[in-house]
């Protein structure tokens, strides 16, 4: 996706803020092996996801990869029989728990972006292969080209969704095409993806970027306070039940009714101009 005044790649994840805006976008920048995720990459992205949420200043969050791929998942070198040590490779040394223990920090990726209370949009073009198809999965809106492909892949490799996909995934597509996607390791293309609700919108290939700028831009333009709320509602309520989720959607509405957010609001519709909401 991101292909002018391309960056030297650096295997680590670029953080880049438009202050003016409030959008921040974090790019895996590993292009040469399709943005795989090496011990490097998920520390990196670890920091700038800590990092965004930490920073005020940003209110939507891009999450997008260098080149032609979004991500293809873990490095299968940094696993069994791979010439690199990594989370997912169980040493002579070490106990089963040991790996086990290693997922703290991909478990920690994938929680931070799907409990922020920042929005974060997945930007796919190319491949979105096992752990960066969660990764996808775990982000609040995925916009995809068209020749954007999905697999889970683990199965694949003798293994289960062990980034949080058997949770994700049949809290977007169901419970079948899920079962599908994890058994059989098959790969999803745009189209199927975009009419089982996997990704939100499609986009020509040069316009991925600009589209995804534009959504970004929406909502960062719109009231932070009932953005977050409204987010974390939505997280919550999924494993809730009616009575429950109305009950926090009256605290969080109680909130927003007292803001100046929702005066401006008002004010601009009575006035038929645009609102200026400054999060208070």
């Amino acid at each position: 996706m991101v292909k002018s005044n391309k960056p030297k790649e650096t295997g680590t994840v670029l953080f880049d803020r438009d202050i003016k805006s409030g959008i921040a976008y974090l790019t895996l920048n590993r292009p040469s092996k399709l943005n795989a995720l090496s011990n490097c990459m998920l520390e990196s992205l670890e920091k700038a996801l800590f990092r965004v949420n930490d920073d005020n200043n940003v209110k939507v969050v891009v999450m997008r990869g260098q080149g032609d791929a979004f991500c293809s998942g873990a490095d299968i070198n940094e696993m069994i029989g791979g010439s690199k040590s990594g989370p997912h490779k169980l040493n002579e040394d070490q106990g089963i728990d040991v790996l086990r223990q290693s997922f703290k920090r991909s478990h920690n990726i994938i929680s931070t972006i799907y409990r922020s209370e920042k929005p974060h949009i997945a930007a796919i073009q190319g491949v979105a292969i096992g752990a960066g198809f969660d990764i996808a999965c775990a982000c609040d809106i995925r916009l995809a080209t068209r020749r954007a492909k999905f697999r889970s892949s683990y199965v694949n490799l003798g293994l289960v969704p062990g980034y949080g996909g058997i949770w994700l995934y049949q809290r977007l597509m169901g419970y079948g095409k899920s079962a599908k996607m994890i058994l059989t390791g098959d790969w999803m293309e745009a189209d199927e993806a975009l009419d089982c609700g996997l990704v939100d919108s499609i986009s020509n290939d040069n316009e991925l970027e600009a589209d995804s700028k534009k959504l970004a831009m929406m909502i960062a333009k719109g009231p932070p306070i009932a953005i977050r709320l409204s987010k974390m509602l939505m997280r919550d309520s999924v494993t809730m039940d009616l009575e429950s989720s109305l009950r926090m959607a009256a605290t969080a509405e109680a909130i927003t009714l007292s803001s100046e957010d929702h005066k401006e609001g008002l004010a601009a519709l009575r006035e038929k101009r645009k609102p200026i909401f400054k999060g208070n």
